[in-house]
């Protein structure tokens, strides 16, 4: 009898499915999480649906947030390009003549959103600021789960990237009360909206987006440090490119904080292979957006000249009060013993801030740039804090307080939970200033007359879509939205020369002309059409009778005109 044969192959390892309670336990984080973000992204857009409720007869709301609006018309202008049949737009909000060689991924995609459902750019707009806002809280807690050791210091970290905010709240009170200036209340989390991630979500897509993706870059650097792979350095490259497309200024901190962690691996540890390789990805998925900024800027001078807008630079106290109760928090990590080993976890975060700080001062000439290099900081600084508030509540001393409470454990949660609250009155406040400005019902960036609307579908049958019209301010910033037309005046940034045009704006329509003078300066502008809106102006002008302008629509608010031969 033969003998049995001996199998020699390797046992196939078993894998063991996760335990009940595990699944139970992932199960309530994922559903915590998703209850944080629903929460943050409900509480941003109280403020559209009551500015919707209480628009007032014969009016129509915009859907744009009271501040930055004229920066939501650019966007919603480009989505109305993508809408139309365009990949690549140019800037309708200036009088120059120039192809169109703009290319926004975010703007496509919701462009692209828009036309084949058929919502609308408006609704593709909201729909894009919700979207890119549940990116930036997942990517934050990505970033947290990659950072903190503890399912409560992440927890810690969502509530206070989702929800907290400067000193603007206290500032402002101060105000009222006749304790402080004024000037104050203009801390970064009021006017910057890029500097707090409620603001953010509550303004502009693509802030919330480009945040979103600086998060993500450096959730994969960590992920790569941890266990390398090729798809981490991958999707590090693919980030860096839609960021450089996105917002090309938040590329500064990136490669400042790759580099210094490059630099920190190597001194440890030897040659830093894995950062390297990390920093590496993020310069190759930046080059091609860079090689096409070059090539933009360098053949056309409208674009060239979009590059050069020059911006104050703000004073350091606007954003130490924007960021002050998470930095507070931070130095909670004092509390942590063995300092030195346990804040290398936190060494990205950290320089992160660093870097940004640095470049927030006037060290480096950067034309006033500063502010838009705050976006997405906030989200390191909330990592930081919710490490120091936990390092704190579990500190020697603060253990001796709760141990006289019958129960530590929740009186330790409550004293978190009132942390996050004391950190969070300036995003609540926003709440309630965006309701204010609203409840008006008579503004007119916001609240636009149907006649407006009735006036831009006339363009739209009539008109062609480069034909350039010359309007006041509201209506210059809107009508590339609703009609596909150029304006002479629009955009605060976009609208070349702007203060001259500002100038000769008011002229044509306040200051006395010889006759026939007002034709031929249109004429000399390539200026097609006039739309005569008294409303819109602060002070009510004089008619406008002008011979040459040819009635071609009117309303009991509005008259347009086509310019004669």
């Amino acid at each position: 009898m033969l003998p049995k044969p001996v199998s020699i192959a390797t046992p196939r390892k078993t894998l063991r499915r996760p335990s009940a309670r595990a699944r139970a336990l992932r199960y309530r984080r994922r559903v915590w999480v998703a209850l944080v973000v629903a929460a943050c992204l409900a509480c941003t857009t109280v403020p559209y649906l009551y500015g919707w409720s209480v628009t007032p007869p014969g009016r129509v709301f915009t859907w744009t947030p009271t501040l930055n609006g004229a920066d939501a018309c650019t966007y919603l202008a480009h989505i109305a390009q993508v809408v139309a049949g365009r990949v690549l737009v140019d800037d309708p909000f200036t009088s120059e003549p120039h192809p169109p060689r703009l290319l926004m991924p975010q703007v496509l995609a919701l462009g692209w959103l828009a036309r084949g459902t058929g919502i609308g750019p408006v609704a593709a707009y909201q729909i894009g600021r919700l979207a890119s806002g549940t990116l930036l809280l997942l990517a934050g807690y990505w970033l947290a789960c990659c950072l903190l050791p503890t399912g409560r210091q992440r927890r810690l970290a969502l509530l206070l990237l989702a929800f907290s905010g400067g000193l603007s709240f206290y500032l402002e009170g101060g105000a009222d009360l006749g304790l402080l200036p004024h000037r104050l209340r203009e801390t970064a989390d009021a006017v910057i909206p890029e500097s707090n991630t409620f603001h953010s979500i509550h303004n502009l897509p693509h802030l919330s987006l480009s945040a979103a993706l600086m998060t993500g870059i450096f959730a994969c650097f960590l992920e790569h440090r941890r266990r390398p792979a090729r798809g981490w350095l991958g999707l590090i490259a693919v980030q860096a490119l839609l960021l450089v497309l996105t917002h090309p200024w938040d590329l500064v901190p990136i490669v400042a904080v790759a580099a210094a962690m490059v630099a920190l691996e190597g001194i440890r540890r030897g040659l830093p292979t894995r950062p390297l390789a990390a920093l590496g990805a993020v310069l190759a998925g930046a080059a091609p957006g860079g090689v096409y900024y070059a090539w933009v800027t360098a053949t056309e001078p409208v674009y060239r000249a979009l590059t050069r807008d020059a911006l104050a630079v703000r004073p350091a106290w606007v954003y130490g009060g924007g960021f002050a109760p998470l930095l507070l928090l931070a130095t909670g990590l004092v509390a942590v013993p063995g300092r030195q080993r346990r804040l290398g976890r936190l060494a990205l975060p950290l320089l992160w801030v660093v870097a940004v700080a640095f470049f927030l001062t006037d060290a480096v000439d950067i034309n006033g740039k500063q502010n838009r290099l705050v976006g997405g900081v906030h989200v390191a600084l909330a990592i930081l804090a919710a490490a120091g508030l936990d390092a704190a509540l579990r500190s020697r001393p603060c253990r001796r307080l709760l141990a006289c409470f019958p129960r530590p454990g929740v009186a330790r949660a409550v004293l978190a939970g009132l942390a996050v609250l004391l950190a969070s009155p300036s995003s609540y406040a926003l709440i309630a200033r965006q309701i204010t400005w609203y409840d008006s019902g008579a503004w007119v960036a916001h609240y636009h007359p149907r006649a407006l609307h009735a006036a831009a579908a006339w363009l739209r049958g009539h008109a062609g879509d480069g034909d350039l019209v010359l309007a006041g301010p509201q209506a210059g910033a809107w009508l590339p939205v609703l009609s596909l037309n150029r304006t002479y005046y629009g955009h605060w940034h976009f609208t070349l020369d702007r203060a001259r045009k500002e100038r000769a704006l008011a002229r044509f329509f306040f200051a006395p002309w010889a006759m026939g003078a007002r034709k031929d300066w249109l004429r000399r502008q390539g200026i097609r059409y006039v739309l005569w809106w008294p409303g819109e102006w602060p002070l009510p002008p004089p008619p406008l009778s002008e011979p040459g302008l040819s009635e071609r629509w009117r309303s009991a608010e509005m008259v347009l005109y086509e310019v004669g031969e």
